[in-house]
């Protein structure tokens, strides 16, 4: 049977489904003896390429309306060579692109496709549809009991809040976005300093007390204090100080490991040959929920409403979430301020610092003294002042 190898089909969806054959032969096109697992047979490829393509596109006959009086199918359609073209990405070596593509369209010259979603939501389109449902719901409607305003609705355009929030999870698991950031890591926090401030202590340092966390932050609404940090000092002070200020710069070094969603990193963008539709789809939502999270808003003393999706999405996963049994410890996101650095936050209070015996003794939790010795300490400070 005639082979292909993956030196003339180079996309990476495709080489790793060639690998996966562990076949030997020589190339049909560039006439080179493959090793096992650089050929494989052309026409498992081509059944491959197809199926793959099937599941974002379909024969128009099985999907759109046809008028003749109108001019045909009512919609975008593509032959397959447009599709193998325009639409996804073979890597096909120059070389050999005219005699490759003539072979993987096969019998299906004179085929139509159209989109399988032309008259309704991709996957992509329905979780995007969701976040922006969620994000109304939030802001306008309902805050503290959409669970109980959801029981008993279905939606067939979108999911309903916490439905959104539990396939969030689910993608965030499929896409092993919870990372572990190992004890002795650096965070940097900086604080605003007014003439005569001096602020030389973990506590005046730290998260506020929750009498004292009257604005709402980014994950954070008032009254419901977190520790935000960032991964270098100029990242910290872009998210915090508006103009020239002096201010404290605080290094914060963990003490433990921390388990946190990271929204910051490289997150998923497969190939389209390298996984399904629905995975594909998913990880496209994701960079959108990445992006959202970490919006700019303005920094000033009024209470955003903008804030509030975030603040809802950053309690499910401080209080609901679970990852391998346990509970994660934070959100990490790219700042859009300052160099291209990424900002932390921790759902950390000030009974996760570790103090000296003098700050503890001035510090109480839940209206008990905190052990000298503080066994939950997570964060030790050393700070700066700069002016």
């Amino acid at each position: 049977m005639p082979k292909v190898c993956s030196g003339c089909l180079r996309n990476a969806g495709i080489r790793a489904f060639i690998a996966e054959q562990e076949d030997r032969g020589r190339c049909r096109f560039c006439r080179k003896y493959g090793a096992r697992g650089t050929v494989a047979d052309l026409d498992e490829v081509v059944t491959f390429i197809w199926d793959r393509i099937g599941q974002d596109y379909d024969d128009a006959a099985n999907v759109l309306a046809y008028d003749s009086a109108e001019g045909g199918y009512q919609g975008a359609v593509y032959d397959s060579e447009d599709i193998l073209t325009e639409h996804v990405q073979l890597d096909i070596d120059p070389a050999h692109e005219e005699a490759i593509l003539e072979a993987v369209v096969g019998d299906r010259g004179d085929f139509a496709w159209c989109d399988r979603y032309a008259y309704s939501p991709s996957a992509y389109e329905f979780l995007e549809a969701s976040w922006e449902g969620f994000c109304a719901t939030v802001k306008t409607r309902a805050r503290y009991f959409f669970n109980s305003r959801e029981r008993g609705q279905s939606r067939y355009d979108m999911l309903l809040p916490r439905k959104l929030l539990e396939r969030t999870a689910e993608l965030v698991k499929e896409h092993s976005l919870i990372k572990v950031l190992e004890a002795g890591s650096t965070l940097h926090r900086v604080r605003h300093c007014e003439e005569g401030d001096a602020f030389t202590s973990a506590l005046e340092l730290g998260p506020p007390p929750p009498d004292k966390a009257v604005r709402a932050n980014r994950m954070n609404p008032p009254g419901i204090p977190m520790f935000y940090g960032a991964e270098s000092e100029a990242v910290a002070l872009a998210e915090t100080i508006v103009g020239k200020s002096d201010y404290t710069s605080a290094r914060f070094r963990t003490e433990r490991s921390v388990r946190v969603l990271d929204l910051g990193g490289e997150l998923p963008a497969p190939d389209f040959f390298e996984v399904d539709s629905n995975k594909l789809q998913g990880a496209n939502f994701l960079r959108k929920f990445a992006s959202a999270l970490a919006a700019p808003i303005a920094r000033d003393d009024r209470n955003h409403v903008e804030y509030v999706p975030m603040q809802v999405v950053a309690e499910y996963f401080r209080n609901v979430f679970r990852w391998r049994g346990a509970r994660i410890h934070g959100i990490r996101w790219r700042s859009r301020l300052g160099d291209s650095g990424c900002s932390y936050a921790l759902f950390a209070t000030r009974a996760d610092l570790v103090l000296s015996a003098g700050e503890a003794s001035e510090l109480t939790v839940d209206g008990e003294p905190l052990p000298r010795h503080n066994a939950r300490g997570r964060l030790t400070c050393g700070y700066t002042r700069r002016p």
